[in-house]
């Protein structure tokens, strides 16, 4: 009954953990059906910035970027699967094959922001895996297996846009520290399963997750 681009699930594990890719699943399945198994990004889409900050391209040809910082929630608004980026590879324009996602994101001041993430295919990922950082005539550079290179800051951009977009349906109480969302789902049964060292830990994290909403505040326990 929620809009997925107005709430938010909370619970303690991190993005990797195999309970946190079950409820993403389960959320993407109901949103988009059978599509959800064929296509990795959608529009409707929320990506949580796995970044403690990241500065992307805005979408409206102006040339400028925003930065985000790592409360930050993407909306997939368009998805391009075919698309190719430019880059420089041993001076020369290469083509790089992957998707373009536009999203839309609140900037630091709140405005809303369409701004577009390029993810590399994972062939080209998996050649980037290998490089390593040299310089050549004193410019910094990648230098893959191969022996091409590329310059140190496009590599980054690449890099840093593939391992920010995570699904941002669900986050963990460490994430959430200092945000504040409109209507927020607290996985109490998650959050006090976790074997916390005191009870003043367990406390800590609920309240964390408990203080996050700024409308509505739904407590989840599948055990009770």
């Amino acid at each position: 009954p929620l809009d997925p681009k107005n709430v938010v699930w909370i619970h303690y594990n991190n993005s990797n953990h195999k309970s946190t890719e079950v409820i993403n699943k389960q959320i993407r399945e109901a949103l988009h059906g059978e599509l959800a198994s064929v296509s990795k990004h959608l529009p409707g889409d929320i990506l949580s910035l796995n970044a403690n900050s990241i500065s992307l391209d805005l979408t409206d040809g102006s040339g400028r970027s925003v930065t985000l910082g790592r409360h930050a929630r993407a909306i997939i608004t368009r998805v391009d699967s075919k698309y190719t980026e430019e880059v420089l590879i041993d001076d020369k324009v290469v083509a790089l094959p992957g998707v373009q996602i536009a999203a839309s994101v609140h900037d630091n001041k709140g405005r809303i922001r369409e701004v577009k993430f390029f993810i590399a295919s994972s062939e080209v990922m998996s050649k980037f895996s290998n490089a390593a950082f040299t310089r050549v005539n004193g410019r910094g550079v990648m230098r893959f297996a191969s022996g091409a290179i590329i310059s140190y800051g496009a590599y980054i951009d690449i890099i840093s846009q593939a391992k920010a977009c995570g699904y941002g349906f669900v986050v963990n109480t460490h994430q959430v520290q200092g945000g504040t969302y409109k209507n927020v789902i607290v996985d109490e049964g998650n959050i006090l399963s976790q074997p916390f060292p005191s009870n003043k830990n367990i406390n800590q994290s609920l309240y964390t997750g408990l203080s996050r909403a700024k409308n509505k505040l739904y407590i989840y326990n599948r055990n009770n």
